[in-house]
């Protein structure tokens, strides 16, 4: 027998062996016999690659010391196996790719995982083959990094040095070039044109600041924000930041209810709004403790009974010391339905925040010199840190947009020289498909940046062929702060349909749904994301925060995807319940809990449905006790919540699903949709 390269095994086993020192493994081979491996060995200008197979028992590792670089993370596994090592001739000392180890029909090198055990494989370069060289652990686990193959523990990360990350505060880091920038243009408003400059932006901050603090707003205290996207929700935002507050930015098309579990959930002190939202935030506000209302007075004053923004710009710009830590101190507090279950305040630091920004300009996708359309609601997550806080660092000029109207949306990317856009995918499906989108001329448009939902290989090339422009997909929630994952800045290394690789100082793992245990490449389970951007918790839930949260600070994200053997991730389905509508959230519990509230339903159970449009719509599965038509159902709950939540469609029957302890069973009923599906 003999071994693929030509060596007889016995002949590779008598030149390998263990050290006493467990940290190091020694491998020698026969220079004689190696050159007897083929003709590729009898060459000078070649170079061999030694590949050793390592066993290392998981069990026993420490993955919080690995995830931070040291090698005491292995203290307790040192007892790896050599099992054998192949040398494959190479015509560079370059890593050698996929195809090239598939072109020399050599064995399959992937990671392996069986037993509680970790099979690894990593390698030396050599341009002759030699005796005697030493393999470290730590040589073993930079290597096999380089080659793609595997990491302990199955945890994955990006192709990017560590950064390093300051501990400032939000608003002092996001504001480093307003000095600089001081007359370039900072946030426009996209329909009026009306705009600050960086000088006028940092002057505005502190002046709001000052007339807040003058007002009894204090560190710790929450303000919420109930309005569609202005250059003035940027100025508040910073003012509550750098006073040590807490943002708490709320849908303005919420009802009054929904607001205000919200405001009340969240502890609010103040809250600003827009005239068109005023009514229904002036009714929330006593139920929720709301001790101010003010309101964003683009012309001419506010709603009576409110005081207007502009007031808050009359301050003296002199600020009281505030002390921020920035790993403890909340700074916004969006709310998020997480994994499963109703809304829940997401606390994010602000230390997640600079991270995260800090992670976005190691992925290389903008800068000074672009200038970015603010379309999606700064109530999101995407927007405020992706968009906003993102742009500012980078010393962007923002354009914002109240909301989105596809010729409109079009007339601003065109008036205004939009070089970056950060859409959703129905924003991109119309990009690609409506006609109108040829009356407008879009040539400064070099980027589009899609988020919050997954985006087809087929769509995203339909819309890079029409706009001529790159198309780069990331990945990432609300708990994240956002982003985890980016496609590659290089547009010949993007994958279509994959959301990237893991973001600078991230690492991701993907667990089976049954065993938890990690998975390698190619192999479907739900992601895991551990890193500097997570989360601090969930408000008053430690339940819910140990959830999502494990002991090892791995964030479950609820997704269900894998990582292929070059790192790249690719999201195939949702574990979690939450239905995605355009990109925004739907927790089916809630809508579940007001079905049952209507006289004629006996039970309920609400899952997703694919929409070409919308990506997810919610169906409602009904039990009934009366007679109440669909229709009258669906504007049963079209009264009481949010556009986004209606429910589009109704199916009635027997008997809803349910495990034993009661828990509704949503994947049978998703299964049955997906069935019915097949069969048209």
């Amino acid at each position: 027998m003999r071994t693929g390269n030509g060596i007889p095994p016995r002949a590779i086993a008598s030149g390998i062996r263990t050290g006493s020192d467990s940290d190091r493994i020694c491998v020698a081979a026969s220079r004689t016999k190696a050159r007897r491996c083929g003709p590729y060995g009898e060459s000078r200008n070649l170079y061999f690659w030694y590949l050793v197979k390592v066993q290392f028992n998981i069990a026993k590792a420490d993955p919080v010391a690995i995830a931070s670089g040291s090698d005491t993370g292995l203290a307790n596994a040192r007892t790896p196996i050599l099992l054998h090592t192949r040398y494959l001739p190479v015509e560079s000392h370059a890593v050698p790719n996929r195809n090239y180890f598939g072109a020399r029909k050599t064995p399959n090198y992937k990671p392996l995982q069986k037993s509680g055990h970790l099979i690894m494989y990593a390698a030396r370069v050599t341009q002759t083959p030699v005796c005697g060289f030493r393999l470290t652990q730590s040589q073993i686990f930079d290597w096999s990094y380089r080659l793609r193959l595997v990491q302990l523990h199955m945890i994955f990360r990006g192709p990017f040095p560590q950064l390093t990350i300051p501990e400032i505060s939000i608003t002092e880091f996001v504001l480093q070039k307003a000095s600089r920038l001081a007359d370039k243009p900072a946030l426009i408003d996209g329909p009026s044109g009306r705009a600050y400059t960086y000088s006028q932006l940092r002057d505005s901050i502190s002046r709001v600041a000052s007339s807040l603090a003058a007002r009894g707003f204090k560190k710790g205290d929450v303000f919420g924000i109930l309005s569609p996207n202005l250059p003035e929700y940027g100025i508040a935002f910073h003012a509550v930041a750098i006073l040590g507050g807490v943002i708490t930015p709320v849908n303005p098309l919420y009802t009054e209810k929904e607001i205000e579990h919200q405001l009340k959930d969240a502890g609010a002190k103040f809250l600003v709004t827009v005239p068109k939202c005023f009514e229904k935030a002036a009714a929330a506000a006593p139920g929720a403790g709301i001790e101010e209302l003010f309101v964003f007075d683009k012309d001419e004053g506010g709603a009576e009974g409110a005081t207007p923004f502009s007031a808050l710009f009359e301050g003296d710009g002199h600020l009281p010391e505030v002390s921020i830590n920035p790993h403890e101190d909340l700074v916004a507090l969006p709310y998020s339905s997480g994994t499963t279950g109703l809304p829940k305040g997401v606390m994010l630091t602000h230390h997640n925040l600079v991270s995260n920004i800090c992670q976005m300009q190691g992925l290389c996708y903008f800068s000074e010199n672009d200038t970015l359309i603010c379309v999606l609601p700064l109530f999101h997550i995407y927007g405020l840190v992706v968009v906003l806080n993102m742009g500012l660092f980078e010393g962007s000029t923002i354009v914002t947009v109240p909301r989105f109207d596809l010729e409109s949306f079009l007339q601003t990317l065109q008036d205004y020289n939009v070089t970056l856009a950060h859409l959703v995918p129905p924003i991109v499906l119309a990009l690609s498909k409506n006609p109108i989108v040829d009356n407008y001329q879009l040539p400064k448009l070099k980027t589009i940046f899609c988020g919050a939902a997954p985006l087809d290989e087929n769509l995203t090339r339909a819309c890079m062929k029409r706009l001529n422009c790159d198309v780069r997909q990331g990945y990432g929630m609300t708990e994240t702060s956002p982003v985890t994952h980016s496609s590659p800045a290089d547009p010949t290394q993007v994958k279509f349909g994959s959301v990237g690789v893991p973001a600078p100082n991230t690492e991701c793992k993907v667990i089976g749904l049954e065993t938890g245990e990690s998975l390698g490449p190619n192999q479907e389970g739900e992601i895991c994301v551990r890193g500097p951007q997570v989360m601090k918790g969930y408000l008053n839930k430690p339940e819910a925060t140990a959830q999502t949260i494990d002991t090892q600070h791995w964030l479950h994200t609820g997704d269900i995807g894998y990582a292929d053997a070059d790192g790249h991730f690719f999201i195939v389905d949702r574990a979690k319940e939450l239905i995605k509508y355009k990109g925004f959230q739907v927790p089916p519990a809630e809508l579940e809990a007001l079905l049952l509230t209507h006289e004629d339903v006996a039970d309920a159970a609400v899952i997703p449905v694919p929409d070409d449009e919308a990506g997810e719509v919610p169906k409602a599965y009904i039990v009934l006790k009366g007679e109440a038509t669909a229709k009258e159902l669906m504007d049963f709950v079209a009264a009481r919540v949010a556009p986004h939540k209606k429910i589009r469609a109704v199916e009635f029957i027997d008997k809803i699903p349910k495990s034993p302890s009661g828990k509704i069973l949503r994947r049978f009923l998703v299964q049955a949709e997906r069935e019915r599906k097949k069969d048209k």
